[in-house]
């Protein structure tokens, strides 16, 4: 996979774009190639500045790891999640804390989207009791394949700390 700079491009990406898009004199971006991911990031699917360089992970269906980058790019580290990869979407950090989102739900069937503090200790993260997740206006788990509104793709820090999810819209009112 190549990292480039879009403004088409999804937010899980946001953050590393940001800062290495240049503006072109009109309405679009010049596409800059920032790094190319190794294959074991084929799916990647959240990328968040992490200290010295970068922190990602794959979408549903791969191992719960995180993946520690450098600014080229490169896997410095491998980190195992022990609370498994439901359906992550994406990571925030605030602070030494990630808060990784497990809140997938191409189908609107889960009943357990919930965001993944994960405090740094020295080489490894420290999980913390999970952020459940629940949408106030959903109340039909058995909804026909993307025809509601609960599936968030996104996840994004204040800067007071708080979080925000960013869920697309499949169908018109919610339900």
């Amino acid at each position: 996979m190549r990292l480039v700079c879009s403004t088409l491009v999804g937010p899980a990406l946001l953050a590393l774009l940001l800062a290495g898009c240049v503006a072109a004199q009109d309405a679009r971006l010049e596409l800059q190639p920032l790094a190319d991911f190794p294959g074991s990031l084929a799916e990647t699917s959240g990328l968040a500045r992490w200290q010295q360089g970068f922190v990602s992970h794959n979408d549903s269906g791969n191992d719960a790891t995180l993946f520690v980058l450098n600014d080229a790019g490169n896997i410095t580290a491998r980190r195992t999640i022990t609370s498994g990869n439901h359906d992550w979407e994406d990571v925030a950090v605030h602070g030494d804390t990630l808060y990784l989102a497990d809140i997938g739900n191409n189908g609107g069937r889960r009943q357990d989207l919930r965001i993944l503090p994960l405090v740094a200790n020295g080489e490894g993260f420290s999980p913390q009791t999970p952020l459940e997740i629940r949408y106030a206006e959903q109340h039909n788990f058995q909804p026909p394949r993307h025809q509601h509104n609960f599936d968030a793709e996104a996840l994004a820090g204040s800067a007071n700390g708080g979080l925000l999810a960013v869920s697309r819209r499949h169908s018109g009112p919610a339900e």
